[in-house]
């Protein structure tokens, strides 16, 4: 076990239901990942999680993504994956079980310093929109400002769907405690509330270097840095799935 959470980075999973179908969702930046090294440790973490749909981060170029997907299919089978998009050299991927899911489109939302990544897939008939989320780092008041932008200009293309509409937001989020603005803005009831969201794990509080939320800190194992990670230790919470209000109700 201390081999998988070693490569695993950035790594979280949640399980849903849709109409009558069950799927696990997982949520993995992959660290500047352009297909070169690395296989081997992913497929192992791949075949222990076994994910249905995949959101990733940090992936660096379309044979990258195409890598990635091979290890899925080493790992598991069955996977298919959408469009590589290019934005910025971090960029984002959906890969998804084909007996599960069908991607039906995709698309970005504009944000800084990267853009929000929208995949509307099929599930047993209901649309279900996913969009991988990588925002600003850092532990600043600006890097705070940049993620409140970023997260309200999410929030904004949420409020204007359909309202029922059914989502999943999932990635690097980079918060460090739940009173954190951007934190907030997920999930507050406002005078629209077509985008509030849910966040699917309740231990919320202050995360960053407090033992008592070790459970549920994903961000980085490493004491050393290599690859351009980072060497803080283990001591973070910043990957996050978030749902619609009452997904899961």
């Amino acid at each position: 076990m201390k081999t998988k959470i070693l490569i695993s980075v950035f790594l979280i999973l949640f399980s849903f239901v849709a109409a009558d179908t069950n799927f696990r969702l997982m949520s993995y930046n992959a660290l500047n990942f352009d297909g070169a090294d690395r296989i081997t440790y992913f497929e192992t973490v791949f075949a222990e999680a076994n994910p249905d749909i995949v959101v990733m981060q940090e992936m660096e170029s379309s044979a990258g993504c195409d890598a990635m997907l091979g290890a899925l299919n080493s790992a598991i089978g069955g996977f298919a994956r959408a469009t590589f998009v290019y934005d910025s050299g971090l960029q984002n991927m959906l890969f998804y079980k084909t007996a599960v899911a069908s991607l039906t489109s995709q698309d970005e939302v504009t944000a800084s310093p990267r853009v929000v990544s929208e995949y509307v897939l099929q599930i047993d008939g209901n649309p279900l929109r996913v969009y991988s989320c990588h925002l600003k780092a850092s532990d600043t008041t600006t890097d705070e400002a940049t993620r409140l932008t970023a997260v309200t200009a999410l929030r904004n293309h949420l409020n204007a769907l359909a309202s029922g509409t059914e989502f999943v937001i999932a990635g690097d989020m980079n918060f460090y405690r739940s009173s954190e603005d951007g934190y907030a803005k997920f999930i507050a009831s406002e005078a629209n509330n077509i985008g509030r969201a849910d966040d699917l794990c309740t231990e919320v509080g202050s995360w960053h270097n407090n033992s008592f939320y070790a459970d549920v800190h994903t961000q980085c194992p490493r004491l050393t840095s290599f690859g351009g990670g980072s060497s803080g230790g283990m001591d973070d919470k910043f990957d996050f799935i978030f749902s619609n209000e009452g997904m899961n109700n």
